[in-house]
Parts: C-alpha cells; structure tokens; sequence
C-alpha cells in the first residue's frame, strides 16, 4: 500500500515530513527486502507480463520471470539484506521489456516527479541506472504532491499507467475536519508509447474516486488465466477519523483499459 495507510492523514499539515519519513522507510523496506521470497516476486513480474492479450479464450498464465531462477554472479540472492536500490522509491512496481526492467515509484515530495523512473539491463536486478522521471505532471483534476502506487501495463498497444492523486479541492473538500482528513485521493491514468515514457496523463475526470468512502488509492492490475484484465485498489475510508475500517474493490476493465 501507499505511505498513506501509515503516515496517517489524519495529521496536521505541519506533520507532512513525518510522511515523508515513512516512504523513506517504505522504500528502505524494498531495498533491504529478502530475496528468499523471490517466488512471490516472480508472481508480481509475470502479472506485470509485456504484451499479454487483454481478453482471450486460451490465454494462459505468463511463466515465472527468468529473474527468479537466475544466481547473480557476485551475492546471494536467497540471503536476507541483499542490497537491491539505496534510493527512495516507495511502492515499487517493475516492468520487463526486452530484458530491460522498468521500476516506477510514487512520488517522495513537493519537488519531485509525480511518478519517478528506474531502469535496469538485469538479468540479476543488481546493477540500475540513476532514477528519472517517468510521469512529469499530474492531471488537470490533481494537485502535484501526493501521487502514489503506480502500475503499468501494456495495453491495447500502449502503456498505460494507473496512479492516484491528491483530488483538487473543488473535486472534494471537508472543512468539518481537519490537515489531511479534509481531502481524498483520486485514481487516474496515463498513457505511453514506450515503458521509458514520457507518461502524459488521459484528459477528462479521473478513473476512480469513491467519495463517499473517502477516496481511493494503491490500484494494481490483475491479468487473470482465462485473459481478464481487473484493477484492484483500496477505498481511504480509514483517512476519515470516524470510519476506521476500509475496503479493498475490483472491477473488469474494458479492452483498452
């Protein structure tokens, strides 16, 4: 999940550099992250599969990445502590194209990308190049800031991008309540014509908001083995101080996304 689950919205704004801190720590927690449970990995890499068909009545299971089988030359991948990326990258995602690994994180501050890029050559995930920017701006309906849980996928011959974001006041506002409880998260989408990007985000409403759970965030797309494509997120109910119990939703999505 997103920093939002712990960093807590409740909070006054003057404590958004204790959120901060907490994606440092998200991300610390993928860099360090034990590659014993590499199965689970290769799990993600295959649902994340380049080029899967959308819909298909023999489509099967993409097969476990090459990734999880391979021993690096230079450290033990089954040890916990394996140094992965000592970089800030919360809520980490990769893509595979063409034995290139696409790795895109939610943003960590005000002042940089809303949704940042890394890559790397593989075949180990060992050696990655210095992070970029995969998205740049956020939609006409967001405000730069908070935009977290990117998921890529290729669809329909583009890459789409799922993503959400702090919704404009004018969208939501609660002055009942205060700091961050008084605004609600948004997912949205973008498109590329290649995994490097630049990612430009669809114009028009977002994708997904559920005010009345209070916003929505964290989606992730899930290619199931008959060729259905679903997108998974969860509701930010337990951003309201009232409500501390939240929801996890799906839905089908159209050929195109």
């Amino acid at each position: 999940m997103s920093s939002r689950g712990t960093s807590g919205r409740r909070t006054d704004l003057w404590k958004t550099a204790l959120a901060g801190a907490v994606m440092v720590g998200i991300g610390s927690a993928f860099a360090f992250a034990p590659w014993a449970s590499h199965g689970a990995t290769g799990r993600v890499l295959a649902d994340a599969a380049i080029g899967a068909p959308l819909a298909s009545s023999d489509a099967r299971r993409p097969p476990a990445h090459p990734a999880t089988r391979l021993s690096p030359p230079h450290a033990d991948m089954s040890a916990p502590g394996v140094l992965i990326l000592d970089r800030n990258l919360p809520d980490p995602v990769v893509v595979e194209q063409g034995g290139r690994y696409y790795l895109y994180a939610s943003q960590t501050g005000f002042d940089t990308p809303p949704v940042s890029l890394t890559t790397s050559d593989g075949p180990t995930l060992l050696r990655w190049e210095r992070t970029g920017t995969a998205m740049a701006t956020v939609p006409s309906w967001a405000e730069t800031g908070f935009t977290w849980a990117p998921d890529v996928r290729l669809i329909d011959g583009r890459y789409v991008m799922y993503f959400d974001a702090w919704a404009e006041k004018s969208l939501y506002f609660r002055a009942d309540e205060s700091g961050f409880s008084q605004r609600a998260q948004c997912i949205g989408v973008a498109t590329a014509g290649r995994p490097a990007g630049p990612f430009t985000p669809v114009a028009g409403p977002p994708l997904v908001c559920q005010f009345n759970h209070h916003g929505a965030i964290d989606p992730r797309t899930f290619l199931s083995p008959a060729g259905r494509l679903y997108l998974d997120w969860k509701s930010d109910d337990n951003a309201d101080p009232g409500s501390p119990r939240m929801h996890l939703w799906a839905q089908e999505l159209s050929r195109n996304g």
